[in-house]
């Protein structure tokens, strides 16, 4: 949890998440599979970070939506 969802600001928090992992699906390619695996780690904490932002206010539709791994 980060900050911004222990204050109870989970809107913002639920638009940095968003804009987190525009960013690592946005064709981001890793040169190692070290930092393969370190963008597969953050874009799953940015997924679960969503989904919790999401049920807090009550968008359960978004928190279970369906994603790839």
């Amino acid at each position: 949890m980060t900050v911004m969802m222990e204050s109870g600001c989970f809107l913002p928090a639920l638009a940095k998440y968003k804009q987190a992992l525009a960013i690592l699906e946005d064709g981001l390619l890793a040169s190692t599979k070290s930092e393969q695996r370190e963008m597969n780690v953050n874009r799953a904490k940015c997924l679960m970070n969503l989904a919790a932002s999401s049920m807090a206010i009550q968008n359960y539709g978004d928190a279970v939506r369906k994603r790839d791994f």
